[in-house]
C-alpha cells in the first residue's frame, strides 16, 4: 500500500513526539533533583532546629531519604530512557523500545499518560509502521531531516 500522501503529517507529527519527549524528560531531571535533594534539606532543617534529637525521628528521616533517593532514582532513569526514545524517534529506529517507554510513561500522570497516548496513536499507525521498517532495513540510513 502506497503511504506517501500521509508522509508530510506523519514526519511533522513524529517530530513533534520526539520534542515532547525531550520536554517530559526535563520535568522528569527536575522531579529527580528535586527528590535527590529534599531529604538532604529536611534532614538539615531538623537537626537545625533540634526537633530531631531520638533516633526514632532520625529513622523516619532516613526512611523518608531511602524513598525519596528511589523514586529519584528511577525518574532519573525515566529522563535518559525518555531522551533515547526522543532520539530513536528522530532517527526512526527502536520502534519496540519506544512503545514500552510509552507505556512506563502512562505512570506520569498527567503529562506522561498523555504522551504516551499519542505516541502509540502515532507510532502504531501502518504509515509511520512502514517509515519505521524502511530505516530498520537500511543499517547506514542517515538521520531523517525534521520538515
Amino acid at each position: 500500500m502506497d503511504y506517501s500522501l500521509h508522509q508530510p503529517i506523519d514526519r511533522q507529527h513524529l517530530r513533534l513526539l520526539g520534542l515532547f519527549h525531550y520536554v517530559l524528560s526535563g520535568f522528569l531531571f527536575l522531579g529527580a533533583f528535586f527528590m535527590m535533594v529534599y531529604p538532604f534539606i529536611m534532614h538539615w532543617a531538623l537537626t537545625q532546629g533540634g526537633t530531631a534529637s531520638s533516633d526514632e525521628d532520625r529513622s523516619i528521616i532516613m526512611l523518608v531519604g531511602v524513598f525519596y533517593g528511589i523514586f529519584g532514582l528511577f525518574s532519573l532513569a525515566l529522563a535518559i530512557c525518555n531522551i533515547i526514545a526522543g532520539r530513536s524517534i528522530q532517527r526512526r529506529r527502536r520502534k519496540l523500545f519506544i512503545l514500552i517507554i510509552a507505556g512506563i510513561n502512562t505512570l506520569n500522570i498527567p503529562l506522561g499518560t498523555i504522551l504516551a497516548v499519542f505516541t502509540f496513536i502515532v507510532l502504531l499507525r501502518p504509515s509511520v509502521s512502514a517509515e519505521f521498517e524502511a530505516h530498520a532495513t537500511s543499517p547506514s540510513a542517515p538521520p531523517v531531516p525534521n520538515a
